[in-house]
């Protein structure tokens, strides 16, 4: 899902309902391309080796929350908004 709108940073609040055990990604842009191009490599790769392995060089490089905030700050940022707004469970 790619979310739409207009705004800065963690302006758009997406509510959802989710399964126990499920995962929850969120990317940037940038992110989201580095992880496709991953898997492609990884794709490429097994082409050419059949399923008999994978081995790559690979460095992943993690770029700092632009707010500084934790995960749970920004939770509970989320929460404040979503009540504010009149938007609850």
């Amino acid at each position: 899902m790619i979310v739409g709108g207009m705004g800065g940073p963690d302006s758009q609040f997406v509510g959802m309902n989710v399964t126990p055990g499920e995962r929850i990604s969120v990317n940037t842009p940038s992110q989201a391309v580095a992880a496709q191009k991953l898997v492609k490599m990884m794709e490429n790769d097994q082409g050419r080796r059949g399923n008999n392995g994978f081995h790559q060089e690979i460095t992943i490089v993690q770029q700092g929350r632009p707010d500084n905030k934790t995960p749970e700050q920004n939770a509970r940022s989320m929460r404040k908004e979503a009540e504010r707004m009149g938007i609850t469970n």
